[in-house]
Parts: C-alpha cells; structure tokens; sequence
C-alpha cells in the first residue's frame, strides 16, 4: 500500500465504509497503469479543470478502454460537448459528468450532467 492511500484510510472521515474494501483498490499513474483501465467497467476523470489536460487524458483513456466502458468527468465548469470533442461515438454515447457534492466518500448525493447524448436508461441506486 502506498502512503497516500495509506493517509486517506487513517483521515478522519475515512473515504472507505469497511476496511475490507481495501484490498479492492489498485493505485496507479497515468504513465505505467493506464493500460489497467481495460478492466474498469467506470473511469472517473478528476484531473485540473484545464481542457487541453482533460483531452490528453481522455485520448489515452479511450486508447486502453473497452467499449461500452462508462467514462466521466468530475468538471463542474467545462462544457460536456468540449470534453468529447475529437472521441470516438462509442466514447460520446457512454460518456457524462459527474460532480460529487460531497467527498465521494462520504457522498449522499450527486448530479450527473448529460448534454446531447440521448438517454435510453439511466439508473441512480
């Protein structure tokens, strides 16, 4: 375990519920580990809310993903059609934002963010 993940789980409120879920959790970097996204089923994006940062995330992010992968972004600022600009369909069709009112952690609510994408289902548990 590496120390930031080993600083989150001792902070006060831990981000984690049960001290099981633990061993669920890989950290990475951008560098070595983008490729271990082809087994997330939902990439959650929380880079700077710069775009030309976003974009070169969300490129190398689209490079390693399976299809049908759920992609979002934690931007509260920068318009959901800017950010999928240049992606593939697959990518746009499975792509919206997501603002955690709260720390993710502790979160009892959030708002998704769909902009021209048409919703067949959408569902909040």
């Amino acid at each position: 375990m590496n120390d930031a993940l080993a600083a989150a789980i001792k902070s006060n409120p831990s981000p984690v519920y049960t001290k099981d879920v633990i061993k669920k959790i890989t950290t990475g970097n951008f560098t070595d580990n983008m490729k271990d996204i082809a087994g997330c089923d939902w990439v959650i994006e929380v880079v700077v809310e710069r775009l030309d940062i976003k974009q070169l995330v969300f490129t190398d992010v689209e490079k390693y993903r399976k299809p049908g992968t759920l992609i979002t972004s934690n931007t509260s600022g920068i318009p959901i059609h800017m950010m999928t600009e240049g992606r593939s369909d697959d990518f746009k069709k499975h792509f919206c934002g997501t603002h955690f009112l709260t720390r993710p952690g502790t979160c009892v609510c959030w708002r998704s963010s769909l902009h021209r994408i048409p919703i067949r289902r959408l569902l909040i548990s």
